[in-house]
């Protein structure tokens, strides 16, 4: 299976509008033209935890691949304490509304063909498996941007 890896997206900090359009649609067709079976984007998408999500969306529609996600910290901790967010939303509230994206690593492991697992992990915490490790083949995604962590 051919794994496309990335992280630090920072789609807002372009300073053209359409940087989040621009990054999806090079990511999308860098993919393909290597080949990839799936995208692993390791964290820093963007300042607001909307906007890594509205970024997670249009990369799997353009890309029509599977993709799974490690939130980083510029994901979780948002530049707005105001609306949207209300008073008192925290970087919990954010960590939490990215569950809602499938392919959100935090949510657990996910098995790969050929025996292979990912497990995502975000700010020292860690990812239960039912299998131990030691008895697994993994790659680890973590929100530094890493693919590392063979384990027979």
């Amino acid at each position: 299976m051919r794994i496309g890896v990335i992280s630090d997206l920072h789609v807002d900090l372009n300073e053209e509008a359409s940087s989040q359009g621009a990054v999806v649609a090079s990511l999308s067709a860098a993919s393909a033209r290597r080949g990839a079976e799936l995208l692993i984007v390791a964290g820093d998408i963007a300042n607001r935890y909307d906007t890594s999500l509205r970024t997670l969306a249009a990369l799997e529609a353009a890309s029509g691949l599977r993709v799974l996600f490690v939130p980083g910290n510029h994901d979780v901790w948002n530049e707005a304490s105001t609306l949207p967010f209300g008073r008192g939303w925290g970087a919990w509230d954010s960590y939490r509304a990215l569950e809602a994206f499938p392919g959100n690593l935090a949510r657990g492991p996910v098995d790969l063909p050929g025996g292979w697992s990912v497990i995502g992990t975000w700010a020292g915490t860690t990812t239960p498996s039912a299998t131990p490790a030691s008895r697994r083949r993994t790659s680890t995604a973590c929100a530094s941007g890493s693919a590392s962590g063979r384990t027979r």
